[in-house]
């Protein structure tokens, strides 16, 4: 579509929709425009949205779609977005490559990528995979923040998920289909408590008000379900000591000075040993065994955060029930997983995903690997960590920006050495007791930036696994990356206009992407 010559790219659409919406921002030769409404379905919307709130939140837009087109739209995705860059810079240049591979791996469009091995002298630049399912396409998430606002401007207490279209109103959430229903259960309890007691929500714009977000995750491995309130503090502290009233410093004063005795105050005006009581009550009284017959809170947790910025993250945590931590397991793995620690959101998904990063290295490894060492590779490839030989296939392995050891932990069998690097120092404290609880011996986890780590880790890697947030790998530290000048490289992206930004790099610097795959990790979503 072309708007004053202009190309215009509308997020969030359909092929064959007819939408209406308005431009929000203008760059050279092209223009980005937001929906406002929907005023024609597209031809491949075939199904009923099973969620009750499709029409409003926008959350899940793909609802509407068979399975089989949500992949086969996805795949295009990515692939229209990594082709230009690979075969475009690849034709023709094998020789300048050096026989040096990238494996690029994926898991979003408009948020996504994909996995890569050796192979030298084929005739096309690169084996495009497709996309790989995700194992269950409803109720499939271990993490959601639900935000507490009001779906109109003055309106009672909501909690839940934004309006489509809408940066303030907040819907209140019953029946969300890609999580597990008794979450549903813990939003409704949560609502109605603190729309009895009457406590305001923090509105991002004034900076006022209390009830932030509700965190919460869930293992699949035992259905333990973690709960975190987040909320701000200084609402407590209108008045100080005496009862006088107190201005934003002095407020911010009495917090420092104070911080204990006023975390206790807060706990109390929020009511939160009510609030706990009341959700323990609910676990226990069998109502979420009805709805799904391994779910039980394990742990309650109570988080200030007085950051202006409109993200969940912790000025300080308190644990009000039970334990801080989920057990989850992962590919025969047992891993803990903290607060605020990274881990993929769907769990069975993850697997997918991690067993074909497993597979692209030891195809990788396979590729340089003598003879003897060739049987070894195979039984890792198919009987997974529990597969290990005394011989490993590899040296040294490096897993950066690696969370709480996943992956480092899933490569350890068919490593001499694995570090991992991870600048969340909760992460890497929960990273090295999985490693213990995995009896792996031989995994290091260093906490801190990896521009920074790299030049004080003295081991230099045989094998890189990048899994970076969604704005990809800083440039700095992509240059060092790419001066260890190893000869295989396997990219997990989670958004692939961050992955190709980083090809290109990589293949100016005589790396080549020799296979990639997509793996759906958000079914009924516009991401993969």
């Amino acid at each position: 579509m072309l708007v004053d010559d202009k190309r215009v790219t509308v997020k969030g659409t359909l092929p064959g929709q007819t939408v209406r919406g308005r431009i929000i921002k203008k760059k050279a030769g092209l223009y980005e425009a937001a929906v406002i409404d929907t005023l024609k379905a597209s031809p491949m919307e075939t199904k009923k949205p099973l969620c009750p709130h499709f029409f409003e939140c926008g959350g899940c837009t793909y609802q509407t779609l068979s399975y089989t087109n949500q992949l086969k739209l996805k795949e295009k995705m990515v692939k229209d977005l990594l082709d230009p860059v690979i075969c475009g810079s690849n034709a023709g240049d094998s020789e300048s490559a050096g026989g040096d591979s990238l494996a690029a791996k994926s898991e979003a469009a408009g948020n996504s990528a994909g996995a890569a091995a050796v192979s030298e002298g084929a005739e096309k630049p690169y084996i495009w995979e497709g996309i790989i399912a995700s194992p269950s396409q409803w109720h499939y998430r271990n993490k959601m923040e639900f935000t507490f606002g009001d779906a109109e401007k003055d309106g009672p207490l909501t909690l839940g998920l934004h309006r489509q279209y809408s940066s303030y109103d907040i819907l209140s959430i019953n029946g969300c289909a890609i999580v597990n229903n008794a979450w549903n259960e813990i939003l409704k309890y949560t609502q109605k408590f603190f729309r009895d007691k009457k406590v305001t929500f923090y509105k991002k714009m004034q900076h006022t008000g209390v009830l932030r977000n509700l965190v919460i995750r869930q293992s699949a491995a035992d259905g333990g379900i973690l709960i975190n309130l987040v909320t701000t503090t200084k609402h407590a502290l209108t008045v100080d000591e005496n009862g006088k009233p107190v201005n934003e410093d002095r407020a911010q004063n009495i917090l420092e000075e104070m911080n204990g005795g006023v975390r206790n105050q807060i706990i109390e005006e929020l009511c939160l040993p009510e609030y706990v009581a009341g959700l323990v009550a609910l676990s226990e009284s069998g109502k979420f065994s009805s709805l799904e017959n391994y779910s039980k809170i394990a742990g309650i947790l109570y988080t200030e955060n007085d950051s202006i910025a409109d993200f969940v993250q912790s000025d300080s945590t308190t644990l009000l029930y039970g334990q801080d931590y989920l057990i989850e397991e992962v590919l025969g793995l047992k891993f803990k997983i903290s607060p605020f620690s990274f881990f993929q959101t769907n769990t069975r998904g993850c697997e997918v995903l991690y067993s074909k990063v497993r597979e692209y290295v030891l195809e990788a490894l396979n590729g340089a690997a003598s003879d003897d060492n060739a049987d070894s590779a195979a039984a890792g490839k198919n009987s997974g960590v529990n597969a290990a030989s005394d011989k490993k296939l590899v040296g040294t392995v490096f897993d950066l920006y690696s969370g709480t050891g996943t992956i480092a932990q899933l490569m350890a069998p068919v490593a001499e050495k694995v570090i991992g690097i991870e600048i969340v120092e909760e992460a890497v404290v929960a990273a090295r007791e999985n490693a213990k609880r995995n009896r792996l011996g031989n995994c290091e986890f260093i906490a801190g930036d990896v521009l920074k780590k790299l030049d004080e880790v003295e081991d230099k890697p045989d094998l890189i696994i990048l899994d970076p947030p969604r704005d990809g790998v800083n440039p700095k530290a992509l240059s060092k990356i790419i001066d260890y000048g190893v000869k295989n490289i396997v990219y997990i992206s989670c958004k692939p206009t961050s992955l190709a930004r980083d090809i290109i790099t990589f293949q100016e610097n005589g790396y080549r992407v020799v296979k990639a795959c997509a793996v759906d990790e958000f079914p009924n979503t516009q991401h993969v």
